[in-house]
């Protein structure tokens, strides 16, 4: 599976995450945040109160109302001045004590600020919009109109939709060069319905519905001729990824699934979830994840419908000869 690839033995990691600092932070997990918010502030104000503590005339200055001679004095002050609270028993009276002062407000300002942006940006993400995202546990391979057709369920549970909505499928298929390399090759994969480019490579779907992404494993596909045992032995993972904007932060998102050989199942159809009255749609998602083996029936009446198709091809394509000898 490739969502759990294991990177490690990186030369030099640790100075390309701090070169990236700000996405470092961002990424990191809320304990790993707050552990970092709280030690740059905690760290900030220890270091100025050792600073004040520290102050050549603060035995002076105290006399005169300014910050207490004590370490906790100072370290208490220190945290006054950093969060401007400031309850007024205390205030620097002397010049180095009042620049002190000064420079730990605006740096402060500094670290206020920073945190800001990245708490901000931390919450503004839409990486988490994915979890109103149903996708079927299980992708299913169907014979439609005859020919196998790999079909995945996908909806938005909420109301408001995902601007510029697009989903794209890819076939990771590992393939062997005549040298004896082995390379992981990405193929897109064509899909049926939907608007999108004319290449057909992507749908624009109206996610308030139940949609189906299905491509046709035709001669074309990357897929021709796969099988589950094929695709156990030769570990093809397909991919899902669906991009949009989000109307509410108008962030871009995206969001990836993926389906090995173990969570494809052949020849069967998901359950339907959708009841058609005369004036509305009803929707039992209890039945989102469920699906169904295909009758015999219908595998029959499937074949047959290709049989016939091709049938009507090689007419046509015989009545084609037959026009241009009488032609000539």
């Amino acid at each position: 599976n490739m969502n759990r690839t294991e990177v490690f033995k990186i030369p030099g990691r640790a100075s390309m995450y701090f070169g990236d600092l700000f996405h470092t932070l961002v990424a990191s997990p809320w304990k790993r945040l707050f552990f970092y918010f709280a030690l740059t502030h905690i760290s900030s104000w220890v270091v100025f109160g050792l600073l004040y503590y520290g102050n050549p005339w603060k035995n002076q200055e105290a006399s005169h109302g300014g910050i207490e001679t004590d370490l906790w004095s100072s370290i208490w002050f220190s945290i006054q001045t950093m969060t401007t609270v400031g309850y007024g028993r205390q205030a620097p009276e002397g010049v180095f004590a009042r620049c002190l002062a000064s420079v730990q407000l605006l740096w402060g300002l500094v670290v206020d600020s920073a945190w800001l942006g990245v708490i901000y940006t931390r919450f503004s993400r839409a990486t988490k919009r994915a979890s109103t995202f149903l996708i079927a546990n299980n992708a299913v391979v169907a014979q439609r109109n005859g020919l196998p057709t790999l079909l995945i369920r996908v909806m938005d549970i909420r109301k408001h939709q995902l601007v510029d909505c697009s989903i794209r499928l890819f076939a990771a298929i590992w393939e062997e060069t005549v040298e004896g390399e082995m390379l992981c090759r990405l193929h897109q994969l064509r899909l049926q319905g939907g608007a999108g480019e004319a290449d057909g490579y992507y749908i624009r779907p109206l996610l308030n519905l139940p949609w189906t992404v299905a491509h046709q494993m035709s001669a074309s596909s990357p897929l021709f001729q796969c099988t589950a045992d094929t695709m156990q032995m030769e570990a093809i993972e397909v991919f899902v990824v669906l991009e949009g904007i989000d109307p509410i932060s108008s962030n871009s998102m995206q969001m990836r699934w993926s389906f090995t050989a173990e969570n494809i199942i052949w020849d069967a159809v998901y359950e339907d979830v959708m009841k058609r009255d005369s004036d509305q749609v009803r929707l039992d998602l209890s039945k989102f994840d469920q699906w169904r083996r295909q009758s015999r029936d219908e595998l029959e009446a499937g074949r047959l419908f290709l049989q016939h198709k091709r049938r009507q091809a090689a007419e046509a394509h015989d009545n084609y000869r037959h026009d241009e000898r009488t032609k000539d």
